[in-house]
């Protein structure tokens, strides 16, 4: 079995801890954008979105133009946005939120992604119309 296959299993069963564990155990060299790209899944998932944009972050000049770095990046950045305390929202990180869904979209996303994209961009459009114009 690959640690790709591993992985998966994992990600199904639902530990994404032992990915973040595997992958970080890995020598830097073996860490192929396709095993950073878990790893960034793998922290969402987890609730530990600045890590997840910190790697995202490290795969821009590479992967910045395909729909799952965009559609990552939005994701990160939009439950970022709520704070550790679950205040309210950041509307600089909703608005990049934004961007990158917007982004993701223009790539030609799976029919599922495409759907998720519109479904955080109607949220983002409630969330920043909601909120008192001092934020």
């Amino acid at each position: 079995m690959t640690l790709l296959d591993q992985i998966h299993q994992w990600y199904q069963a639902g530990e994404h801890e032992h990915t973040v564990n595997a992958v970080l155990s890995l020598p830097g060299r073996d860490r192929t954008d396709r095993l950073l790209g878990e790893l960034i899944l793998a922290y969402n998932n987890l609730g530990q979105y600045s890590r997840a944009l910190l790697v995202l972050d490290e795969l821009k000049p590479r992967l910045r133009y395909t729909w799952t770095w965009q559609y990552r990046r939005g994701y990160a950045l939009y439950y970022s946005a709520y704070g550790a305390s679950g205040l309210p929202k950041v509307p600089d990180l909703l608005a990049e939120a934004g961007e990158a869904f917007d982004n993701a979209l223009k790539l030609d996303p799976p029919e599922h992604i495409r759907k998720e994209c519109l479904e955080f961009l109607e949220w983002i459009r409630e969330d920043l119309h909601g909120m008192p114009a001092s934020l």
